[in-house]
């Protein structure tokens, strides 16, 4: 998802919208909001990337100021 919200292949109102659409009731925007900055139980950020690699860090303060404009809009 990083990636995608990232580089533009889809906007955190779009993805919240097809979720909702995909999930229906039992989607919960505010719990997957959560979700996104929460790296408490990640062992492991081995993942292979293609073009550059990031910090677990970078990809979470993205999320906390992609949520923090998000909430404000």
């Amino acid at each position: 998802m990083y990636f995608l919200l990232k580089n533009g292949h889809i906007n955190l109102k779009d993805l919240l919208d097809l979720s909702r659409k995909k999930f229906g009731s039992v989607f919960a925007p505010k719990l997957f909001l959560e979700q996104l900055t929460y790296f408490g139980n990640v062992k492991d950020f081995t993942i292979e990337y293609i073009a550059k690699e990031y910090e677990p860090n970078e990809i979470q303060q993205y999320f906390k100021k992609l949520i923090k404009n998000y909430i404000k809009f």
